[in-house]
């Protein structure tokens, strides 16, 4: 098997190159597949995984496609777009940025040096984050994805209620080795989430409209920045959903809040540009939002134009700065080493 990396060409209408997918010369032969599409290698070029399936690549004819799925306008597409991809091979993918790392470099130029540069830094993790992906993979993979969780026994937990050794050795007996194993009080938790989410007509609706989950894009734009953005879901008729989990309580009133701390406004101008590389309407974002905090409210919401319209900006900044750094090789903040005035908020400094 021999993979080569595509020939760069510059798409009529964006002007965007189609240099970002790589392409699978005399591929070892497959078993058939009910889908019917060309296999697509993964993250990594020398290696083919059999479950990735190409829906999109630049140049490409169109071909039918058994789903219905929106990435159906070949034509228009600039982007490398898979399905079925792992998400180790997806997040492992360094040729490529992600909103999440621009975010980061947005936050702390040091911070995305020592992560994502120098690899001095770990990665985070939290229970909050672990909680997300496990809600992720109900939304991806249904119901059926909440009755293989390993839940232990009261009895073997930690004084605390959380996982120790016991519930991990009564977890590994009854579901082996690789299970994942969670907290009752979190299974519940998951379960009612689940279940608020069902609740709600206008999530149910969209819900029942998904025709691909988990689909990976990557693309190259003008200026040479390479990208890449996962989509949770996207409906039939070309629409993106995007479910999140957050601890405030009434939805409605207060998440704006978690959209200004997380960024979702930059988070989406990101994911909107892969949707003009896949050939997508760029609309807004349908966001299913539930609450961590009893009662577990569920709200679907977009975001104002004005706020994706800053975030677009933001991007186009960030992308820009990057591109100066790493050509320089200059990863530290403005000013760092000088003496400078410490900045107070106007505001502040007129209640002096």
């Amino acid at each position: 098997m021999v993979v080569e990396q595509a020939a760069k060409e510059r798409h009529p209408k964006t002007g965007q190159d189609s240099a970002s997918e790589w392409r699978v010369v005399n591929p070892p032969a497959q078993p058939e597949r009910t889908v019917g599409h060309d296999v697509a290698t993964a993250a990594t070029p020398d290696t083919v995984d059999p479950q990735i399936v190409i829906l999109g690549v630049a140049g490409s004819s169109p071909v039918s496609h058994p789903s219905a799925s929106p990435i159906g306008s070949f034509s228009a597409c600039v982007a490398d777009v898979r399905r079925g991809e792992s998400n180790d091979a997806y997040h492992g993918d360094d040729d490529h940025r992600n909103a999440s790392r621009g975010k980061v470099f947005l936050d702390s130029i040091a911070l995305y040096h020592g992560r994502y540069v120098a690899r001095t830094i770990p990665q985070p993790s939290s229970d909050a984050l672990e909680h997300g992906t496990l809600l992720h993979s109900w939304f991806e993979q249904g119901d059926a994805f909440l009755d293989t969780l390993a839940v232990p026994p009261e009895s073997t937990l930690t004084p605390t209620g959380q996982i120790g050794k016991d519930a991990k050795k009564w977890a590994e007996s009854e579901h082996g080795p690789n299970a994942t194993v969670v907290s009752p009080k979190l299974a519940a938790q998951l379960r009612y989430e689940a279940e608020a989410i069902k609740r709600h007509p206008a999530a149910r609706e969209l819900m029942d409209r998904i025709v691909e989950r988990e689909l990976s894009a990557r693309w190259t734009t003008a200026d040479g920045d390479r990208l890449r953005c996962r989509f949770d879901a996207v409906t039939s008729d070309g629409l993106v959903l995007d479910l999140k989990t957050t601890r405030e309580a009434d939805i409605l009133a207060n998440f704006w809040k978690s959209v200004i701390d997380f960024r979702y406004g930059f988070s989406e101008a990101w994911y909107r540009a892969g949707m003009v590389a896949c050939g997508m309407e760029s609309a807004p974002i349908r966001y299913i939002v539930v609450s961590t905090s009893l009662p577990h409210d569920v709200q679907v919401v977009t975001l104002p134009e004005a706020v994706v319209e800053q975030g677009r900006l933001q991007m186009e900044k960030a992308l820009a700065d990057l591109r100066l750094r790493e050509s320089l090789d200059w990863w530290l903040p403005d000013q760092h080493g000088e003496v400078v005035e410490l900045p107070f908020p106007a505001h502040v400094l007129g209640r002096i």
